[in-house]
């Protein structure tokens, strides 16, 4: 039997958001496409880090979050309790993706298995 790979569960399709863009074009982003968080590129399409809702909120709060803590990518509930009036003030700060995005990616190879990339994780 051959071993589950992450070819096997990934998914080809993932949306990315620019480094460039604005903290509260990428809050719409992710809610609007129902996820917690993507990965960031640069201009040239380099991935350059990871950045999620979690992170916007820590933001929006006033919490200092250090960066690559790795909690809040994969949650699997969206409550984020942001506001318009949180956005807004976000808005007027002026910060994009880059300013806050984590800028360290853990990656895989797609033929890692499922007990490699569980032993990475934990």
């Amino acid at each position: 039997m051959r071993p589950i790979t992450a070819s096997d569960l990934m998914n080809p399709e993932v949306l990315t958001v620019r480094d460039d863009m604005g903290v509260r074009d990428l809050a719409s982003f992710l809610i609007g496409n129902e996820i917690s968080g993507a990965p960031v590129a640069d201009a040239e399409g380099r991935l350059v880090g990871v950045v999620s809702l979690a992170d916007i909120a820590a933001l929006a709060s006033g919490v200092d979050r250090p960066r690559g803590d790795g909690f809040g990518f994969f949650g699997p509930d969206r409550d984020d309790g942001l506001d318009e009036e949180d956005m807004e003030e976000l808005d007027q700060d002026g910060l994009r993706v880059a300013d806050i995005m984590t800028p360290q990616i853990f990656s895989v190879a797609e033929d890692a298995t499922v007990s490699q990339i569980a032993s990475m994780m934990l």
